[in-house]
């Protein structure tokens, strides 16, 4: 949508019919009311598209470079590549399933988005997957200016559901707008032309880098040396012992033959057969001599 006072003026398919009066006092009478409510509006998370309210976002960050747009265009072309010169060291990588083009899928972060939009030289467009409560499309564009000098940008066009319309003012917006800044220095590095003032982070997005990077404890398994058990405690050193003989014991019993009783008897063996015979052999002769 092109905002009124940014109609074409020139152009030669209509005649520009010239608004009224009324029409002129609304739109002067709006864009005050929004301009005295964009911090409200910015806080809720709700941002202005041309002249009217919608919980839509759009974030635009762009840089001009002494540099012809074919060379400015490489660098977006390996994006998330193992050649990628334009993703800042410094954030999380961004990474794709496959080289960048249609249909390639990837992310960084927790983001994930697909290029649904692809022209070669010119533009590469994602759009957001869904259920990460946003939903929309950002995109590189490289614009020509003269021959030896163009304009790369970056568009973000979204609309932020649930919890993301507060985390996105307070904690996404300060984030993404700092890489992005990054990334363009990146580029001026990489084109060999600057930056010659680099951006810098300020501190509520050093303060989020820090929540975001904090290391987490994770369990894992403790190999028991002939060190650490005699550092551990003695209940916990024989706590370990005890453990281990008790499953020491039920290995043996399942190695037992399935016939086998307690002590290498066949169960029920001399059980309601009679009294047991004497043992054959001389000494069993004698005893029925003598009885």
């Amino acid at each position: 949508m092109v905002a009124p006072s940014r109609a074409a003026s020139g152009s030669t398919a209509t005649a520009r019919v010239p608004p009224s009066a009324s029409a002129v006092r609304a739109v002067a009478a709006q864009s005050s009311a929004v301009n005295v409510l964009r911090p409200a509006l910015d806080i809720a998370g709700l941002r202005t598209v041309a002249y009217g309210w919608f919980p839509m976002v759009r974030n635009v960050h762009e840089r001009e470079f002494p540099a012809p747009a074919e060379q400015v265009w490489e660098l977006v072309a390996a994006l998330g590549g193992p050649g990628d010169r334009l993703w800042p060291a410094a954030w999380l990588p961004v990474a794709f399933d496959r080289p960048l083009g249609p249909g390639a899928s990837g992310g960084h972060g927790g983001l994930r988005y697909a290029v649904s939009r692809y022209e070669p030289g010119r533009l590469v467009e994602f759009t957001a997957a869904p259920g990460r409560s946003l939903d929309g499309t950002h995109a590189f564009v490289v614009e020509p200016r003269g021959r030896d000098r163009c304009v790369l940008r970056h568009e973000l066009l979204l609309r932020t559901t649930g919890a993301m319309r507060v985390l996105w003012p307070l904690a996404v917006r300060p984030l993404h707008d700092a890489v992005l800044e990054d990334l363009l220095d990146t580029a001026e590095r990489a084109l060999g032309t600057g930056p010659a003032r680099p951006a810098r982070w300020s501190p509520l997005v050093r303060v989020l880098r820090l929540a975001a990077e904090r290391p987490r404890a994770t369990a894992v398994p403790v190999p028991v040396t002939a060190l650490l058990r005699g550092a551990l405690p003695r209940g916990v050193a024989a706590g370990r012992r005890r453990r281990r003989l008790r499953r020491l014991r039920a290995r043996r019993r399942a190695d037992r033959p399935a016939g086998l009783g307690g002590r290498g008897v066949p169960p029920g063996a001399g059980v309601g057969r009679g009294p047991a015979r004497p043992p054959s052999g001389p000494g069993g002769a004698r005893r029925d001599r003598a009885g």
